[in-house]
């Protein structure tokens, strides 16, 4: 990832939802250094959508460093690594999977 990148830097985690009676529940995604990043709330029953979309979000630096790594790959003619394939496939199991 480029040094002057202007978003927190990652890995970002996805803390689990907090439940308030008056509002319902949010959900926190924070930053490596546990800084809060946004949050995710809505009506109870769109939980499973907004965690999905939580994880998402807190997939977002292994997304991006993923494409930068295959776009300089390809760009250097160096392609033929799996490593890229393999980050950006992580990238996505991490989107999908964290919770």
């Amino acid at each position: 990832m480029s040094k002057d990148a202007q978003f927190s830097l990652g890995p970002w985690t996805v803390q689990p939802p907090r439940t308030f009676a008056d509002v319902g529940w949010d959900i926190i995604i924070r930053s490596a250094n546990n800084d809060p990043i946004c949050s995710v709330g809505l009506a109870g029953y769109m939980k499973k959508k907004a965690m999905a979309n939580a994880r998402l979000i807190a997939a977002a630096p292994e997304l991006m460093a993923a494409c930068q790594e295959f776009v300089r790959k390809v760009d250097a003619g160096e392609a033929k690594s799996t490593r890229s394939y393999e980050q950006m496939k992580a990238a996505l199991q991490k989107a999908r999977d964290l919770g």
